[in-house]
């Protein structure tokens, strides 16, 4: 990424006093430096995720390191930014209203009132951060709906961390054996006692 899109941070930040609007989604890529940070005592009317590319972050008592991702819960409290003793936190955001049916795919541990996290690893941390570039390129972008396209990028990111999701729904094992079973031989005549 080129540096002129990169936003340096170097001063705690206090805003309480702007009134945000309440837009589908705004979305940035930040690297704050040791001084970075937000704190915001009724926190915002959206959520905030941030998905941390480089150096350590903190938010609220929670320390976020490379592949971990944190949802900020709309109406509580805010404190974020650069974690003590690191040089910088590198992250990509996005301020967004969930579309309805994304409500269960939110529902990830809670480290503190209003602080969701989760830690990717492997597939599920290359998509999702392909998935949030794509979402910073659209939001960016010229073409026509281009928040449309972010916030679809943004779903499949989602989509993504609610699979590492303790609350997600899983399958039975032996449900999605057979499952991929029968997605592999969908040319063949399969009996039952074969799945």
């Amino acid at each position: 990424m080129a540096a002129e899109n990169l936003i340096d941070f170097t001063d705690h930040v206090t805003r309480d006093d702007i009134q945000w609007e309440a837009a589908p989604i705004a979305t940035g890529h930040l690297v704050g430096t040791r001084r970075y940070g937000v704190w915001r005592t009724k926190g915002r009317g959206d959520w905030l995720l941030m998905f941390t590319l480089s150096g350590r972050g903190h938010a609220g008592n929670a320390v976020l390191n490379p592949g971990d991702i944190v949802l900020l819960k709309p109406g509580f409290r805010q404190d974020y930014g650069t974690a003590r003793g690191a040089s910088r936190w590198e992250i990509l955001w996005a301020h967004f209203q969930p579309r309805p049916h994304w409500r269960e795919w939110l529902l990830w541990p809670e480290a503190e009132p209003g602080v969701l996290t989760l830690t990717l690893d492997g597939e599920r941390h290359a998509q999702v951060e392909a998935a949030l570039w794509e979402m910073r390129r659209h939001a960016i972008g010229p073409q026509a709906r281009r928040e449309d396209f972010a916030m679809n990028a943004l779903e499949q990111a989602l989509l993504w961390c609610e699979t590492a999701s303790p609350a997600a729904r899983r399958l039975d094992p032996r449900i999605d054996v057979a499952m991929r079973f029968l997605l592999d031989n969908l040319a063949h005549p399969i009996a039952l006692p074969e799945v």
